[in-house]
């Protein structure tokens, strides 16, 4: 992810220039990146215009469109993802902001 909200992905043993290039989340703020399923297909963590974290699926060839796109909640932490090979499961950790108030 670049901070103009591009998703590349690049070779650097064969080039400088990008293999491939599509658009990430829509949001300015930081993003995690993490390979899936024997590198077919990549996830992103990230924010939206209105700092909504999503996850975004992409497939690897092909970064112009998102596969899908879940939004979660508003939260000024970012998530992480984490992805598990052996049970193709991706884990998400971040900050959880809970806001207590007293009903009297």
């Amino acid at each position: 992810m670049c901070k103009d909200t591009k998703l590349r992905v690049f070779e650097p043993r064969k080039s400088g220039k990008a293999i491939t290039e599509g658009t990430g989340t829509e949001g300015l703020r930081g993003a995690r990146v993490v390979w899936a399923l024997d590198g077919t297909m990549l996830v992103v963590a990230g924010f939206d215009k209105i700092s909504e974290r999503q996850i975004v699926a992409f497939n690897a060839k092909n970064l112009k469109s998102p596969l899908a796109t879940v939004g979660l909640d508003v939260s000024p932490a970012i998530l992480i993802p984490f992805y598990d090979e052996d049970s193709s499961t991706i884990f998400l950790t971040g900050k959880v902001q809970i806001v207590a108030y007293d009903k009297k």
